[in-house]
């Protein structure tokens, strides 16, 4: 009989050791947060599933070998292999290994030294800007819609895709200048730096040339050259001209208007803002696995 009580106690002691989910990572801070809802002072340990809460202080989330920022006032869902920003803002360091999610679109850093601040300015709105490194940004299809140097922010709009039709989900305007290579044809936008390879009639007499086109991505088709996809052109219009004999170089789109600088690709609409992300300083009191 007491063999079968203590065999029963330590069977119960298992089923809980097996119960208990493996954490996946900390968060830390300086002041108050909440995790599934729980008030957590200074450290707090995060399980696949966690909601992070932030009020007036940020939180530093440890996932992966990666660190994500949480700045005041947001809140963010972290997973084993990825962390949704639902509301706020963050700033992502070490993310090699990490997927960072906003309003369906997927940013990844390109290089382990890059520090990307990501920030959802509405509900289909996310302001993506870079300091050190590179990195890229695509939607929920995996098409890539921006590739963004240091130093640099864009603006997303995913309402344009979202509830629309396959096609329309892979609307494209892009505008750079149009170059030939190998008997194809290529474009780098001006605005979100993807190069695109290009498919229509007549397509030979706007080498050399800056051009704002409009199309749709050809679903399957393989690209040539360093493009990420394969456009169908549906109409161009030139914006610039290149003098006889001059050579112009790929994505050059100086002194273009911003209405001409806009794009859309894989359905999302990408401009060039002058965010406030830098003006608030965060980007320099952030530095990579820094405590807040």
């Amino acid at each position: 009989m007491f063999k079968a009580f203590v065999l029963l106690i330590a069977s119960g002691f298992l089923f809980a050791l097996v119960a208990v989910p493996p954490p996946i990572g900390v968060a830390n801070s300086n002041g108050e947060f909440r995790v599934d809802g729980s008030a957590i002072q200074g450290n707090g340990t995060l399980f696949d599933g966690s909601v992070i809460e932030t009020a007036s202080a940020r939180s530093v989330l440890r996932i992966a070998g990666a660190q994500v920022t949480l700045l005041p006032d947001s809140r963010a869902t972290v997973y084993r292999d990825r962390a949704v920003i639902e509301k706020g803002s963050g700033i992502v360091t070490h993310a090699e290994h990490l997927r960072v999610e906003a309003a369906s679109l997927r940013i990844a850093p390109s290089a382990a030294d890059a520090v990307v601040h990501i920030e959802k300015t509405g509900q289909a709105q996310v302001v993506v800007a870079t300091q050190g490194g590179s990195a890229e940004v695509r939607n929920a299809s995996g098409v890539l819609i921006a590739s963004l140097n240091p130093h640099v922010a864009l603006a997303f709009d995913t309402a344009a895709s979202s509830g629309q039709t396959a096609a329309a989900a892979g609307a494209v305007k892009l505008t750079g200048v149009v170059q030939s290579e190998g008997g194809a044809f290529f474009l780098t936008d001006s605005t979100t730096g993807v190069k695109v390879e290009l498919r229509g009639e007549d397509l030979a007499q706007y080498a050399g040339q800056t051009v704002t086109f409009r199309g749709s991505i050809i679903p399957g088709a393989a690209p040539a050259a360093g493009a990420s996809q394969v456009v169908q052109v549906v109409t161009i219009d030139v914006l610039r001209s290149a003098a006889p004999g001059t050579a112009v170089a790929a994505g050059a789109g100086g002194h273009l208007p911003p209405a001409a600088l806009a794009a859309v690709i894989g359905g999302v609409a990408v401009t060039l803002t002058l965010t406030s992300l830098y003006s608030v300083g965060e980007f320099t009191s952030v530095s990579p696995l820094s405590r807040p």
